[in-house]
């Protein structure tokens, strides 16, 4: 069976190009004049900020076949989370956005929850969130936004410090009515045994849930509500309560 190869103007890369803003405005000006229909826009670290998000989040608005937008490690920051919260919000009924990559962006809970209301009801498979400046704050409104993104798949929410414990019940909640979830990252994050503990049991004993991967720390076990299989043996830090595998453990 061949696979379906996609056409050179579907596909934009321009990672690792130290592209600022005013060059990210002229590229995607030129790509809705020209009317291309890309699928995917590959911009990672690059020099973006708000304004080259704004000018993302009018091609969001206008390139109704853009599937997958990589922007890890640049400068999008809230302001810049805002404005693509915007374009998916407004585009949701038509856009076919699938995947949104907007790790190492300096993004806080304004930025996640921002995105946590566009994602509702969205055709997003795959939401990536790591290593920016989130707290449960930020992670409870995503975890409030699981029931309804249907479609997902993956959320990365690790290296986020900021999420603990506080926030591992409202996704314990949430997981059991998204059955499409099959993977979320919180290694590095600031959830303790109890947290670990709270998301194995309720996903253990809900038998509608799937199987999913829960990540945390040097660990992940993937549970299923028959069994649980832990790929990793995790054990309590006495340094700092994490499930970690720091020297102290």
């Amino acid at each position: 069976m061949k696979m379906a190869m996609r056409n050179e103007d579907a596909e934009i890369d321009i990672s690792g190009k130290m592209m600022g803003d005013v060059h990210m405005a002229d590229l995607c000006k030129t790509v809705i004049v020209k009317d291309r229909q890309l699928e995917v826009l590959n911009a990672k670290m690059n020099n973006i900020g708000p304004k080259g998000a704004a000018s993302i989040a009018t091609l969001i608005d206008k390139i109704d076949t853009l599937e997958q937008i990589q922007l890890n490690r640049n400068r999008i920051s809230n302001d810049g989370a805002f404005h693509i919260a915007r374009a998916i919000a407004s585009s949701k009924n038509r856009s076919c956005l699938r995947m949104l990559r907007l790790s190492y962006n300096s993004i806080g809970d304004a930025g996640a929850s921002g995105l946590a209301n566009a994602v509702r009801g969205s055709l997003l498979s795959s939401l990536q969130l790591s290593m920016n400046r989130i707290t449960d704050v930020g992670a409870i409104a995503l975890f409030k936004a699981l029931p309804s993104m249907k479609s997902l798949k993956t959320l990365y929410l690790n290296g986020n410090p900021g999420i603990t414990d506080l926030s591992t019940s409202v996704l314990a909640e949430s997981l059991p009515l998204n059955i499409s979830v099959r993977l979320v990252r919180l290694d590095d994050c600031g959830i303790t045994f109890k947290g670990v503990h709270t998301l194995h049991d309720a996903v253990l004993e809900n038998s509608k849930r799937g199987g999913v991967y829960l990540c945390f720390d040097f660990f992940f076990f993937y549970i299923r509500h028959t069994h649980t299989h832990t790929h990793k043996l995790f054990r309590s830090c006495s340094r700092c309560d994490r499930a970690c595998r720091c020297t102290a453990a």
